[in-house]
């Protein structure tokens, strides 16, 4: 029943269309303003609302974009399976209603199932920023970076938020699946004639909200490892981009570019905590991220 871990090699070539990308954000219209081809550091082009500037010109946006793509495409695909084994438990279940305590013994075994695959998901999506955090680092390094004096601060941990939206996610697709077959049990339809009106995309969404929050800040727990292990660099700065939202609110098309000198604005930084939960399109939907300007100690 397990989704298969995904690797960030075999999810990087996977080709990816606008209609196809279920991040919740290329289907909520909040503004349209016009995109425009830019070239990211993988030579390949990518539609994006903004031009790419500073440290944006340092990252593989089309290579981005793609694994997302596959990593959510991978993700429907085995929450769907998962949805159709949760239906056939239901209503295997209801055959006789339902019988002391049997209830909830359906709907939390779907919910672990839901939780492992959206955990399994995560895994692979902080994989593919970490990947990408570190290469941005080294192309950064390979040109005349910026001399740091003084003694650089440690980037703080982050706050537990994944588990909880995790399990948030798992706990919504377990109660919209199995409520909807009893209602149709409880209305006297057949269960062959049931058919589920819960689109994939629907189901998915909260979980990919998971997604969404790890292209956040996964390169700010990426960026904490890499300096670690590269003691002659030092983190800079952070820059807030909004690059990958082709539906951008105001809110974050305003503080597109906003950019935080560390440790100097560290108090103004840990301010601004995205997923942006002040996004007209909610810190679900969100997709701005920090970046990672690196300089040299």
């Amino acid at each position: 029943l397990g989704m298969q871990p995904l690797r960030a090699d075999a999810v990087r070539n996977a080709p990816a269309a606008l209609s196809d990308c279920g991040c919740g954000s290329c289907d909520t219209v909040t503004l349209a303003e016009p995109m425009q081809t830019v070239i990211g550091a993988d030579g390949m082009p990518f539609e994006s609302p903004v031009a790419l500037v500073g440290v944006e010109t340092q990252v593989e946006w089309a290579s981005i974009d793609r694994s997302r793509a596959a990593l959510d495409a991978a993700f429907d695909a085995e929450i769907a399976r998962l949805a159709d084994t949760h239906r056939a438990d239901t209503w295997a279940a209801l055959r006789d209603g339902w019988q002391p305590g049997e209830r909830e013994e359906v709907r939390q075994r779907a919910r672990d199932r839901y939780f492992a695959a959206i955990e399994r998901y995560a895994n692979a999506t902080r994989g593919v920023v970490a990947e990408h955090a570190a290469r941005e680092m080294e192309r950064q390094a390979r040109g005349n970076l910026p001399a740091v004096e003084g003694e650089a601060q440690a980037l703080p941990p982050l706050p537990d938020t994944e588990r909880v939206r995790a399990s948030i996610a798992a706990e919504e697709m377990a109660s919209r699946v199995q409520s909807e077959v009893e209602q149709a049990w409880a209305a006297g339809v057949p269960r062959q004639s049931f058919a589920s009106r819960i689109t994939v995309a629907g189901l998915t969404r909260s979980g990919k909200a998971v997604g969404n929050a790890i292209e956040s800040t996964g390169r700010l727990e990426a960026a904490r490892n890499l300096a670690a292990r590269n003691p002659g660099l030092v983190i800079k700065a952070v820059v807030r981009t909004s690059v990958l939202d082709r539906n951008r609110c105001q809110r974050c098309k305003d503080r597109h570019g906003t950019q935080y000198e560390l440790p100097r604005q560290m108090a103004e930084f840990e301010a601004m905590p995205l997923p942006d939960p002040q996004c007209l399109g909610t810190d679900k939907r969100c997709r701005c991220g920090w970046l990672i300007e690196w300089g040299r100690r």
